[in-house]
């Protein structure tokens, strides 16, 4: 009987010396197979067809999709074709979450949110195509937004109008992050990527129970421990306080080495005050970042609405309705999660009572301090704004301060006429005439009006009217002193007059707005971008208030004259009151 051994595969006779097993030619060939299957793949040339679309370049990659630079052929239109990546086909799982993300983002009609052009699928690929933005997203131009904290809280103020036009539209995102925010060319942001979105409306998930979606740095805790239930709008308003912290602080609430380390944190421990890693964010930003970021969902902004008007009224200087975290709040937080540590603690305090009752005393006195000083904000705004809209109309009775002859012959002044313009819009209209030694402004004060509308020129007029009365004579001046020296001498300190009021008003009442208009009594009120530099320096004067809450106008020659009853200025008046206190357009 032979004892020649035999290769395993094709039973050929192994060459003498060879040890059991394969021989050389079948080696061979499974070296040549493995080569071949392991070889790098053949690169695509650009561009490449897909169905009506030619794909250009890559342009992004997720987890399940992929995202390319396309160009729509029948509109002849750049966009962004999403599809399912290759190595994830297969699994309805898969092909079901990327119907849902289609039909979430065929539900909304939003302008920040990204629309959706086409669904489709081509040769076994599911795709949809959508608005191309090539500019970046938050987290490419977190670097410099971190700069700007006015720029980031007007950024995510519209974002979170737009989540919540997808809450009342019945979607969740869930998957909010600095990455699915995209800027355009002019930093207007769009919501994107809402792959793990879920339908309010939808009666079962097919996320199972106790699966974690989301992206540990941003997901909300109830989404860590897999709580997800039907699911709550306040798990989107913690991921968008997540992304103000970050545009905050240059970092995520959490971070640690690994996902499951972050999530750790994200259960166990409370967020790091923004303050704490930058001095310069301002308290009422860092007051809004960690109300959204409070573990139990109740104690967060009850809509992303909410949190939007809270930014909102940041950006107008107004008070927020949003409170800071106490310090007790806080130890009593961190008590409940470490009660043992807590109790030994409590226990050493016991013997340091004596030394703590002075620094008691001090932290009780300033936090009554800080009470009453938010009372008092509080109470401001209690005071409006005023339900009709209370305007208050000033201007001087001087012949040069009424722009209508025929109103003045009836002794009536400006105000006289913007009584009859505004009439029928629903305002509280209440004229206030000016005079040479006008000083009631706590009159005004006492009305914390809405709106007030007053004659930049109308203290210059009654002062020089006085003075022309009392003696002067523009024919025959006192000596040195020449008319057109006097004129603005006298102009300024009227000028001057009407700043500080506006600044007394506007810091006292937080809520009232201003509009100053003049004919052009003094020439460079004709020029629009003085007029701003004007409204500039009154803000810059005063820090409160803010000069959005400051509207200038120039009366025009109209086919009247330059007068509030031509329908050139009585409409432009109309409009920047319906402006400024957000009336409905409806004729008067």
């Amino acid at each position: 009987m032979s004892t020649a051994l035999q290769c395993s595969s094709c039973n050929e006779l192994l060459p003498d010396g060879v040890p059991a097993g394969l021989c050389p030619s079948c080696v061979a060939g499974l070296l040549t197979d493995a080569l071949q299957r392991h070889a790098p793949p053949k690169r695509w040339k650009w561009p490449r067809r897909f169905g009506e679309y030619e794909l250009l370049e890559k342009f992004g990659m997720g987890g399940m999709g992929i995202v390319y630079k396309a160009r729509q052929r029948q509109h002849d239109r750049v966009v962004a074709l999403k599809m399912i990546r290759r190595d994830q086909i297969g699994g309805e799982h898969e092909i079901q979450r990327f119907r849902s993300e289609a039909e979430a983002v065929a539900r909304l009609d939003h302008p920040h949110i990204i629309p959706l052009y086409e669904v489709g699928e081509h040769c076994g690929r599911h795709f949809f195509s959508m608005l191309l933005i090539e500019s970046g997203s938050l987290m490419t131009h977190q670097p410099r937004l971190s700069k700007d904290q006015r720029k980031s809280a007007q950024i995510l103020a519209t974002v979170a109008r737009a989540v919540h036009y997808a809450h009342q539209h019945g979607i969740l995102h869930r998957d909010l992050k600095p990455a699915n925010i995209l800027l355009d060319a002019e930093d207007q942001p769009y919501v994107s990527d809402f792959g793990l979105a879920k339908n309010l409306d939808d009666q079962f998930s097919m996320t199972q129970t106790g699966a974690v979606l989301g992206t540990p740095s941003y997901m909300a805790p109830e989404q860590a421990a897999g709580k997800h239930g039907k699911g709550s709008p306040a798990a989107d308003v913690y991921s968008l306080g997540a992304i103000l912290y970050e545009l905050l602080t240059g970092q995520p609430p959490f971070a640690a080495e690994t996902p499951l380390a972050t999530l750790k944190q994200l259960q166990e421990q409370e967020p790091r005050p923004p303050c704490s890693i930058n001095r310069k964010v301002h308290r009422d930003l860092e007051t809004i970042c960690l109300k959204c970021l409070q573990k139990d969902p109740q104690s967060r902004y009850p809509t992303a609405e909410a949190l939007a008007r809270d930014l909102e009224s940041f950006l107008r200087e107004e008070p927020i309705d949003a409170r800071p975290i106490s310090h007790f709040t806080g130890l009593f937080k961190w008590a409940r999660r470490r009660p043992v540590v807590a109790g030994t603690i409590a226990m050493a305090a016991v013997l340091l009572v004596a030394v703590t009752i002075a620094s008691l005393s001090l932290a009780i006195g300033n936090a009554n301090a800080r009470d009453r000083a938010e009372e008092k904000v509080r109470d401001q705004k209690v005071l409006g704004p005023n339900v009709p809209p209370v305007v208050v109309l000033m201007d001087a009775r001087a012949e040069n301060a009424v722009y209508d002859p025929d109103i003045f012959k009836n002794h009536g002044t400006n105000a006289d006429v913007l009584t009859h313009v505004l009439d029928g819009m629903g305002l509280k209209l209440l004229p206030e005439p000016l005079s040479f030694g006008w000083h009631n402004e706590k009159r005004i004060l006492d009305l914390h009006p809405d709106l007030v509308l007053i004659h930049r020129s109308g203290h210059f007029h009654e002062m020089n009217g006085d003075l022309e009365n009392g003696g002067f004579n523009w024919e025959n001046p006192k000596h040195g002193i020449q008319p057109e020296e006097h004129w603005q001498r006298l102009y300024d300190i009227a000028d001057d007059k009407l700043i500080a009021f506006i600044g007394l008003i506007g810091t006292e009442c937080l809520h009232t707005k201003f509009v100053v208009y003049s004919r052009g009594t003094d020439i460079h009120w004709q020029d629009s971008d003085w007029r701003k530099e004007w409204v500039d320096k009154v803000s810059e004067r005063f820090p409160r208030l803010h000069k959005d809450r400051i509207r200038t106008m120039l009366i025009e020659e109209g086919k009247i004259g330059k007068t509030f009853r031509d329908p050139l200025n009585a409409d432009e008046i109309r409009t920047l009151v319906q402006e400024l206190l957000h009336l409905d357009k409806k004729s008067p």
